[in-house]
């Protein structure tokens, strides 16, 4: 279930989706200049729960983890987790299985590949789960109503990135007893547009967060810049999505802006 591949989603052709995903990512790889390194200034912890005597699971974000000798950072994410457990008062477990969760794509192939090798050569140590997350194109407020709710109640059907599907996903496994505890790691390559998100719908879905909170937080938290327009609109949606589905009737998804 982690590494569900999304298919082709209803009501879209398939040419039509793989449009978007090529403007979209295009769209995010211009932005990016030079090569991004591991940064632990940009881990953050969003959420931790103790299911088990013994066990504690944890959930942070953050940005590509590679080292300065491309090699993958993982002795420097350890040292970032446990300062931002201990930020958060609490204690990193001494041992732990991590799941790296990639919101990267192909054209970032460099990157997924070096991940994938790590746990592969290191299996013991945890895994590799990828997840592209491209954002959305549609500004959810150009859509009138009652089509915007639709769209927002079936948006697991149509839209590429399959919030309603994947956030809970995390939580879940947050609060799943394993053998070991458990870090779940997810990240792009800056950790702040399709990690903001991401990590934004589960500050709302799973933290009770404002969706305006959630957006200044990723937007003044992490770095100070707003996050991409791809982003914000699949971050919008998926709040949109919260209120149609009934899961937060109440919730105000306007930005603000």
């Amino acid at each position: 279930a982690w590494a569900r591949t999304m298919g082709n989603a209803s009501g879209v052709s398939l040419a039509g989706t793989i449009t978007l995903w090529v403007v979209a990512v295009a769209s995010v790889c211009v932005s990016v200049h030079a090569r991004t390194y591991f940064n632990p200034q940009h881990v953050r912890y969003i959420d931790h729960a103790a299911p088990a005597q013994g066990i504690t699971n944890f959930l942070f974000r953050g940005n590509e983890p590679r080292s300065q000798n491309n090699s993958f950072a993982y002795d420097e994410l350890v040292q970032a987790f446990a300062a931002q457990a201990k930020a958060q008062n609490l204690t990193l477990p001494e041992s732990f299985y991590l799941i790296d969760v990639c919101l990267l794509n192909e054209l970032q192939a460099f990157d997924m590949r070096l991940e994938e090798s790590f746990f592969s050569e290191h299996p013991a140590l945890g895994e590799f789960v990828h997840w592209p997350i491209i954002g959305n194109l549609l500004p959810p407020m150009a859509v009138g109503e009652p089509k915007r709710s639709e769209m927002a109640l079936n948006l697991d059907g149509w839209a590429f990135d399959h919030l309603p599907s994947r956030i809970p996903m995390l939580n879940k496994r947050l609060l799943s007893a394993g053998n070991s505890s458990v870090i779940i790691y997810i990240h792009c390559e800056a950790g702040m547009d399709r990690t903001g998100e991401v990590s934004g719908s589960y500050y709302i879905g799973y933290l009770g967060w404002s969706f305006q909170r959630a957006l200044y937080y990723d937007q003044h938290n992490v770095e100070s810049r707003n996050i991409s327009v791809e982003s914000r609109n699949a971050f919008q949606w998926y709040c949109l999505y919260l209120q149609a589905s009934g899961l937060r009737p109440t919730i105000d998804c306007t930005t603000g802006v």
